[in-house]
């Protein structure tokens, strides 16, 4: 049902969810290839070291990844605005969206991204992990301090872990078919894993007003995911 109401938001409000995404992604882009190029000069060093055109590019791709990680994370409060209203129902406009991508409590969502980093190097800490996922939701939507919302975040999901985890399956393909298109694919593939884990989380708190499951949602979704998944590995292939 989350994969099934994440695809159905994102085609109603695609522009809206997939501009914010791609202006956090341009900045990444034109870093990256500025660094590249300058990598390649003779006269760039890093501690001593000329790093030349062989380690140029594997140089820009990690910097640029790293950059990217830090600006989703203090940013991803924007975003989440953006994805609870879609998850709610909401029609929204790229002036909406883009309006509320601005830093919302960065230091709480750097904390929990720097919890939720150490507890997924813990082995087998696959599916518990999942009981934190939902705590940025928490900051966003209630206000709560980084520890209060983990600590939600893993009330919430009590019971409803191993269903996370079969809804971390389903988008796997998504992503995958967004990697295959490049940055600009996950854009629109990360605004709907987004979207389908804000559902969840409005579910489990009882804060939406989206219709429950209707008549045969089950075999369609199942179509939808048989497709995409047809398509990621055939995009990869």
């Amino acid at each position: 049902r989350s994969s099934d109401l994440a695809f159905i938001a994102l085609r109603k409000n695609f522009l809206a969810l997939f501009v914010p995404a791609l202006a956090l992604l341009v900045p990444v882009v034109l870093a990256a290839v500025w660094l590249a190029y300058r990598a390649r000069s003779p006269h760039f060093a890093i501690a001593g070291h000329y790093v030349g055109a062989t380690w140029a590019i594997p140089l820009a791709v990690g910097c640029g990844l790293l950059l990217e990680t830090f600006l989703v994370t203090i940013f991803v409060g924007g975003l989440l605005r953006g994805w609870l209203a879609a998850a709610r129902g909401e029609e929204l406009s790229v002036g909406t969206t883009l309006a509320w991508l601005r830093p919302v409590r960065p230091l709480r969502m750097l904390w929990i991204g720097f919890v939720l980093f150490w507890v997924a190097l813990i082995p087998a800490a696959g599916v518990p992990l999942l009981g934190f996922a939902l705590a940025p939701q928490f900051v966003v939507d209630r206000d709560m301090k980084a520890g209060d919302a983990l600590r939600a975040s893993w009330r919430a999901t009590r019971g409803h872990k191993g269903a996370l985890w079969v809804l971390g399956l389903c988008v796997a393909p998504i992503q995958v078919l967004g990697l295959a298109a490049g940055g600009i694919g996950l854009c629109a593939t990360s605004a709907m894993v987004g979207v389908a884990m804000t559902y969840v989380y409005t579910r489990v708190t009882g804060r939406s007003e989206v219709p429950l499951e209707e008549p045969a949602f089950a075999t369609r979704s199942l179509r939808v995911l048989l497709r995409t998944t047809l398509a990621a590995f055939a995009a990869g292939f």
